[in-house]
C-alpha cells in the first residue's frame, strides 16, 4: 500500500558482497547465496539501457494461481515491462506466492522480477531476520531475478524515515552500518529524506548535504513522486532535483508514473491525488523529454487496488483491500495499461513509435464531483475540489490515416467535435450525466471508430472517483498501436480542447498544438 505522504522515497538496492561478513557473530562466508555471489563477476555502473518496471503489491495476489502469474506477466511484457518488483510485506503466504511467480517467469524466459521489501513491515529485528533465508536465498539467483549491471536487484517502498528503516534501526546510516554486515550490500536506489525534511511534499531536498543523499551502501535514489499532491498538475520539478542530485554522485534515478490515485475505506483514508489533464501520458512523455531522464521508470502500480492506480486486471483470485471493491469492481484499467505501451517504447528506444493503426484510449470518472451520495457511510474523499468533470481521451492517429475530427457525445449536450492530426492527440470534454460515447470521423464524415461507456450518473448512492477507462478498436493492444518503425519526437502529444474550455489558464477555441 502507497504511503500517504510522498515524501517517503524507494529505496532500490543491488546485491553485492562484502568481505567476511558477520551477522549476529556467525560468518555468513559460505552462505550458499554469499559463495554463489562472489564467482560472479561485479562490473561497475556502465549499463546505458534503459528499463521499466511495474510495482506488484503481493497482498493483494495472495490467493493467485500459477495461470493468473502466467498470463499477468504475459500482459506486462506485450505492454513493453521488463520486470515486476513484487512488493512484499512479511506475509504468511509470501514464500508460496514467489514460487508461482519465478516458476512462471522462469518458464517465460526472459521476464524478471524482483524484491522491494516494504520498510513498514520489515522494519523489526524478527521480520529483517527473513529478508535472506525466506527471500534472497531461494529466489535471488534464479534466471528469472533482474540484474543489474551483474548484481541482483532488490528495492525497497519506504525505508527512509522513524518507524521504516529496514531492520528497526534508528536512521539511514545506521541500515547502511547494518547491511555492511550482512553477506548482501544494499548498493542501489534512495535520497532517504524523512517527511520532516520536506517543507512540502514537492519541495526537493537540500543537496548540499550528501550525507543525506548517499551512505556507502546505499547507491541511488526513487522517487514516489507518480501524483501531484496540490490542485495543480504534474511537473518535473521533484525528478529533475533527484537526476542532478544522482548524477552528481554516480547514482542511478528511478522515476515513477500513475494513472490516478483515489481511496475510500475508512474515515483518515478517504481522499485522491489529482489524476486529470492525461496524468500518465502527460507525465511519461515530460520525462521522456527531460536531456537527461531517468535509468529506469516504476509503473504504479500493477494491482494496488485500494489506491485505484491499477493497470493490471483484477482476476477472480485477486484479493483487493477490504472495501476497495465498492469502487474498483467493473473499473477496468487494462486500456490504460496498453496506452502506457507506447511511452514505455518510446522510452526505452529514444524515438517515437511509429503508430500503426487508428486507436482511442478514453477514460472519466463515474459522477459528477459535485454529486452527493446517497448511502455512503462516508463521506466525500478529501481533495475532490481538484478534479474535474471530463472525459479524457489518447487518440492515436497514423500518418496516412483519413481521420480529421472526433465527437465526444455526453448526457443531452451537444457532441464536442474537435480536429485530430497524426500522432498523438490529447483531448477533452466536459461531461454531464447520461450516456457517453466517442466516434472518430473522416472528412466526409465516415465512422472509423466508435463506441459507448458507462452512462455517467448524477445520483450515486455511493462516492466513487475512480476512472472507467476504453479502448477502440475493443480488441486494441500494444502490437496494433505501433509499426515495426520508428519516427523522431516529432511524433508528439497534442494538447487540444474544445470552444470555451480553458487549457492551462487560456481561453481555447481551435486546436492548440503546444508540442
Amino acid at each position: 500500500m502507497v504511503a500517504r505522504a510522498l515524501a517517503s522515497a524507494c529505496v532500490a538496492v543491488a546485491l553485492a558482497i562484502s568481505s567476511a561478513p558477520t551477522v549476529s557473530g556467525a560468518s555468513y562466508n559460505h552462505h550458499p547465496v554469499a559463495k554463489r555471489l562472489n564467482e560472479n563477476t561485479i562490473a561497475p555502473r556502465a549499463s546505458n539501457s534503459k528499463y521499466v518496471f511495474a510495482h506488484v503489491v503481493q497482498g493483494d495476489f495472495q490467493q493467485y494461481e500459477a495461470a493468473d502469474w502466467t498470463a499477468d506477466i504475459a500482459l506486462a511484457k506485450a505492454a513493453g515491462i521488463d520486470a515486476f518488483a513484487l512488493n512484499v510485506g512479511a506475509d504468511s503466504t509470501d514464500s508460496a506466492q514467489m514460487k508461482l511467480a519465478f516458476d512462471a517467469a522462469n518458464t517465460d524466459g526472459t521476464f524478471k522480477l524482483f524484491f522491494s521489501f516494504d520498510g513498514s513491515k520489515f522494519n523489526t529485528n524478527a521480520t529483517a531476520s527473513a529478508i535472506l533465508p525466506t527471500y534472497l536465498t531461494p529466489f535471488a539467483l534464479q534466471s528469472s531475478y533482474f540484474t543489474y549491471d551483474g548484481k541482483s536487484f532488490v528495492s525497497t517502498f519506504a525505508g527512509d524515515a522513524t518507524g521504516t528503516f529496514l531492520g528497526n534501526t534508528t536512521s539511514l546510516a545506521a541500515t547502511d552500518a547494518l547491511s555492511s554486515s550482512l553477506p548482501v550490500r544494499l548498493v542501489s536506489l534512495i535520497p532517504g529524506f524523512a517527511a520532516a525534511d520536506f517543507p512540502s511534499p514537492h519541495s526537493p531536498p537540500d543537496w548540499n548535504s550528501p550525507d543525506d543523499v548517499q551512505y556507502a551502501g546505499l547507491g541511488g535514489i526513487m522517487g514516489w513522486n507518480a501524483w501531484p499532491t496540490t490542485d495543480a498538475n504534474m511537473t518535473t520539478d521533484s525528478d529533475s532535483a533527484y537526476i542532478t542530485a544522482a548524477s552528481g554522485r554516480g547514482l542511478t534515478y528511478t522515476a515513477t508514473v500513475s494513472p490516478f490515485f483515489y481511496v475510500h475505506v475508512a474515515t483518515d483514508n478517504n481522499y485522491l491525488y489529482r489524476s486529470d489533464d492525461w496524468l500518465l501520458p502527460t507525465h511519461y512523455e515530460q520525462l521522456i523529454n527531460l536531456s537527461a531522464g531517468p535509468d529506469m521508470i516504476e509503473l504504479l502500480t500493477w494491482n494496488d487496488f485500494g489506491e485505484s492506480h491499477y493497470l493490471g486486471p483484477i482476476r477472480d483470485n485477486a484479493a483487493p483491500p477490504t472495501g476497495s471493491g465498492n469502487y474498483t469492481k467493473g473499473f477496468d484499467h487494462t486500456p490504460m495499461l496498453t496506452l502506457s505501451s507506447y511511452y514505455n517504447t518510446w522510452y526505452k528506444s529514444g524515438t517515437a513509435p511509429t503508430i500503426g493503426s487508428e486507436t482511442i484510449v478514453w477514460w472519466y470518472r463515474p459522477h459528477p464531483k459535485s454529486a452527493t451520495a446517497s448511502a455512503d457511510s462516508l463521506p466525500a474523499p478529501s481533495n475532490v475540489d481538484w478534479t474535474d468533470d471530463y472525459i479524457y481521451a489518447a487518440v492515436l492517429i497514423p500518418a496516412k490515416s483519413k481521420a480529421t475530427h472526433i465527437l465526444f457525445y455526453s448526457g443531452d449536450s451537444a457532441p464536442s467535435t474537435q480536429t485530430v492530426s497524426s500522432g498523438v492527440n490529447l483531448l477533452r470534454a466536459p461531461f454531464v450525466a447520461g450516456n457517453t460515447g466517442l466516434t472518430l470521423v473522416d472528412k466526409k464524415g465516415n465512422t472509423i471508430l466508435a463506441g459507448n461507456g458507462t452512462a455517467i450518473i448524477s445520483n450515486p448512492a455511493t462516492y466513487n472517483f475512480n476512472y472507467y477507462s476504453y479502448i477502440l478498436p475493443a480488441n486494441g493492444t500494444p502490437a496494433s498501436i505501433t509499426a515495426a518503425s520508428t519516427t523522431t519526437k516529432s511524433a508528439s502529444m497534442r494538447l487540444s480542447a474544445s470552444s470555451g474550455l480553458t487549457l492551462a489558464g487560456v481561453a481555447v477555441s481551435a486546436l492548440i498544438t503546444l508540442l
